[in-house]
Parts: structure tokens; sequence; C-alpha cells
């Protein structure tokens, strides 16, 4: 039943919060699919220019040898291309479902041993049981910053991290809040949103991080190899 008192904010149930951030996370699938076009745009043309170039490379020396003839550069040029597009296409997919393993890769996380910060374990079960979320598996950070966030797609897939530092520093009591902060962002799809968030973000990095290793690799073997790159491009 509705309240209609002036005055008085309407009622936002668990369900309303978790029905609006599934209907955010499919927006920001279509944005992120819309917006994403010219960064894999962008892959598909210098994956083709770096295929070409190895396969170029490959086909001359075969070529030279006589297990080629001249005539079969055709075949190539077509199969570089579609090659190229359709690497392109998959990496937003794939970062997508691995956008909470990549997060968790970067932040240096990992997997809480059986015997260790028992009282973590059994806090996390404790509220897990209280609020009906299912417990998420629980990482580690090595790290004297006092630091929580959670990560994943759904409850089912979800997993808390926690610093140390946070171990450290926090009591019972403290340390519960902020787990069941977390565990409230896993049980109303919070984490979600972020996780397709930082997904685009890791995908439209993709292209400058791209030119900058090839870049990094070449000025490694010699300076004026580099400099010959960068004056081409």
């Amino acid at each position: 039943m509705a309240n209609n008192t002036p005055g008085l904010q309407p009622r936002l149930l668990a369900y309303d919060r978790i029905a609006r951030n599934k209907r955010r996370a499919l927006l920001m699938i279509v944005l992120f699919l819309i917006i994403s076009l010219p960064a894999a745009l962008f892959l598909a043309a210098y994956l083709t220019f770096v295929f070409a170039i190895l396969l170029g490379m490959t086909f001359g020396s075969l070529t030279a040898t006589g297990a080629f003839s001249a005539d079969d550069w055709t075949i190539w040029a077509v199969a570089i291309p579609a090659l190229a597009a359709l690497l392109a296409l998959l990496t937003p997919v794939i970062i997508f479902w691995r956008a909470a393993d990549l997060v968790l890769r970067l932040s240096a996380a990992r997997p809480l041993g059986a015997e260790e910060h028992p009282e973590l374990r059994r806090a996390v079960e404790n509220l897990c049981i209280g609020s009906g979320v299912l417990v998420p598996e629980l990482l580690v950070i090595d790290s004297r910053a006092p630091n929580a966030f959670s990560t994943g797609l759904s409850p089912e897939t979800a997993s808390l991290v926690v610093t140390t530092g946070l171990l450290d520093l926090l009591k019972r009591p403290q340390l519960e809040g902020i787990l069941a902060q977390e565990l409230s962002q896993i049980g109303n799809y919070d984490t979600r949103v972020s996780t397709i968030l930082a997904a685009a973000v890791a995908f439209l990095r993709l292209p400058f991080t791209a030119v900058v290793t090839v870049l990094r690799f070449v000025f490694r073997v010699h300076w004026a190899a580099g400099g010959f790159v960068v004056l081409y491009l």
C-alpha cells in the first residue's frame, strides 16, 4: 500500500532497489556497446596493421623458399582484416565476462586461506545468514591501507575483498559494519553496475595500452627503431 502522506517520501523496498539496479546495468551494457564501437574500429585497424606486418614477413619468406606462390597474397588480404575484426568484436565481450577477475588481479587480491583470519570468515558468514545473502568468495589484499570492496555480476559470483590494514585497524563491531555495507551492495546488485563500469573503462583504455606497449617494446630494442615507428605512425 503506497504512503500518500504529505511530506513523506514513498518507501523504497529492497526488491525495488534490485530491479532499479538491474535496469541500470542493462542500460549501461547498451551504452557500453555503443561507446565501444570507435574503440573496436580502432583495434580492428590496429590489429590489421600488426597482422599484415607479421604475416607479410612470414609470407615473404615462404614465397622466397617456394612454399607459396606470389598469387596467394589475395587470401591473406581477406583473412587478415576478417581476423582483426573478429578479435576486436570479441574483446569487449571477453572483458565484460571477465571484468570481476580483472579487477581482482589488478588489485593483487588473493583467496583467503582456510585457517587465515577466522574472525573475518565468521563475521561474513553470520551476516550472510542474517541477511539471506549467499556467502561471497573472500579475498585479502596484503596492504597497510584500510580498504574493502566487492565485485561481481551477481550474488552467486560475487567476491568480497578486505585489506590486511583494515583487519588490523578495526575491531569486530566496526568491521561488521563495513562488511554489512559491502554485502548490501552485493545483495542489491550494486556490484553489477560497478563491474560493468570497470569493464567499460578497461576496454576504452585498451587502444592506448596496445599502442604504448608496442612503442615501449620497439624503443627497448633500439631508440632509432622507436623513433622510426613514431614518425611512420
